[in-house]
């Protein structure tokens, strides 16, 4: 298993953030996206870090004013969750630093950002199956609870495997 630069202790409280701000809390958004713009930048390999930078980023576009700067704040986070998604094609085995499979975790963050960026992304269908496939992966059952509840909540939002 690799070693990660960002450790568990730099990671939990950014994803703590980071869920606030994904359940909603705007003034979270900012916080999140600059704590993994930072931890992303400290690993910049680490598919798990990039995939949480790309999906913060693609919150920013709820913050902003003007249209084409939301738009530019969605498709560059959609972008770095496409490219997080590739990493895992050249193989990122082990654990991300919250203790989940990678490819799980990765899979998750992808499919959550998916189904919340508006259909003129084209992403929904994109989300829905990776959704599926993360309830299907063979470690769901292993990964920490937090995750486990995200996945099950997230599955009973969009009505996938019910």
């Amino acid at each position: 298993m690799p070693a990660h630069a960002v450790t568990e202790a730099q990671f939990m409280p950014a994803l703590h953030v980071f869920l606030q701000a994904s359940d909603g809390d705007d003034a979270a958004i900012e916080p999140a996206a600059e704590a993994f713009a930072a931890l992303s930048q400290a690993e910049p390999g680490n598919a798990v870090l990039l995939a949480y930078r790309g999906a913060a980023t693609a919150m920013l576009a709820k913050t902003m004013w003007m249209p084409w700067k939301k738009m530019r704040q969605a498709e560059d986070g959609l972008a770095m969750l496409d490219k997080s998604l590739a990493m895992l094609a050249t193989g990122q085995p082990g654990l991300s630093p919250s203790g989940a499979a990678t490819t799980l975790e990765v899979q998750y963050v992808a499919a959550r950002t998916f189904l919340a960026v508006p259909t003129v992304m084209h992403r929904h269908e994109q989300g829905m199956r990776l959704l599926a496939q993360v309830q299907a992966h063979p470690q769901l059952a292993a990964a920490p609870t937090i995750l486990r509840e995200r996945v099950r909540q997230t599955a009973k939002q969009y009505g996938v495997g019910l």
